[in-house]
């Protein structure tokens, strides 16, 4: 297995290598210095419009509507004497034990405490996840407009002596490209292989660091 797993992992570094020089020598130089750079801006911009947008979505529509679940949750549970799970129970004795109830309609002024309970324990997880999926969907937009004013540049490459050296940098930047992906690949094997005690069949330490050119970015993260 090791062997052939050796040839699999240098076929797949080699298809990116090939890939990324062809797609960024036919694209030039210019191109992908100017795609490179909006890329990174997206990413920038994305992620600085996530955190406001995500706090505003979560206060102004998820907050109260989480509260009042929970709230109602937990007068049911009160009702009924709590049993109907742990995180309710949990809750109700956190907030209402040291009123001497369980019963929030019985003790309405520890509102304010189940608030503060409700943002500890629920506030960041939800606010984390919409970070995630805004800075997702900001990412994408934001991308798709950079690549339309990238894709005037690609005059350049018709320009005579010009077009061909700026064709041979974007190969050269490519290769670049490449390494930098195949370096992202290692790394994810790598924490993989530390996760798992060992990795599997196939993902190994063993196979993933022979051959020659993929086991190269393996042992550099390693």
């Amino acid at each position: 297995m090791g062997e052939f797993a050796w040839v699999i992992f240098d076929l797949i570094a080699l298809v990116v290598l090939v890939v990324a020089v062809a797609k960024c020598a036919h694209a030039g130089f210019v191109r992908g210095v100017l795609g490179l750079a909006s890329a990174a801006l997206s990413a920038a911009g994305a992620f600085w419009l996530s955190g406001p947008l995500a706090e505003f979505v979560y206060e102004r529509a998820l907050r109260g509507v989480i509260l009042a679940a929970i709230y109602n949750q937990l007068a049911g549970q009160a009702e009924s004497g709590l049993s109907g799970g742990l995180i309710p129970v949990l809750l109700a004795g956190l907030i209402f034990a040291a009123a001497g109830s369980i019963d929030p309609i019985a003790a309405p002024e520890l509102g304010p405490a189940l608030e503060s309970v409700v943002d500890a324990a629920v506030a960041q997880p939800v606010i984390m996840l919409l970070r995630v999926v805004f800075t997702s969907v900001l990412f994408l937009v934001f991308l798709l407009i950079s690549r339309r004013v990238v894709s005037v540049f690609r005059f350049v490459n018709a320009i005579p002596l010009v077009g061909p050296l700026n064709s041979a940098m974007g190969g050269v930047l490519g290769a670049a490209w490449a390494a930098l992906i195949l370096w992202g690949l290692a790394l994810v094997a790598s924490v993989y292989v530390t996760i798992t005690g060992g990795g599997g069949e196939l993902l190994n330490a063993y196979n993933l660091s022979g051959g020659y050119l993929f086991s190269f970015f393996f042992r550099l993260v390693g």
